[in-house]
């Protein structure tokens, strides 16, 4: 069977193959360090939000100012 194949089939399956198993195996770290990440404690997430908050409002008025 393998006989009838070119060697570009068999390149391709083959790379297909392993760049399907190295994407699965990716997702699935990701999904692990996510997971892990929802269970470290934020104590300056506060803190945080708080900063992101300060930065947004100066963008906000600029925007208010440029559309008037």
């Amino acid at each position: 069977m393998a006989a009838n194949k070119s060697s570009d089939q068999i390149w391709h399956e083959a790379m297909s193959f392993w760049l399907t198993l190295w994407q699965r195996q990716f997702e699935q770290s990701m999904a692990l360090w996510g997971a892990w990440a929802q269970m470290l404690p934020h104590e300056r997430a506060s803190e945080l939000s708080a900063d992101a908050e300060a930065l947004k409002a100066p963008a906000a008025k600029r925007a208010r100012s440029k559309a008037a």
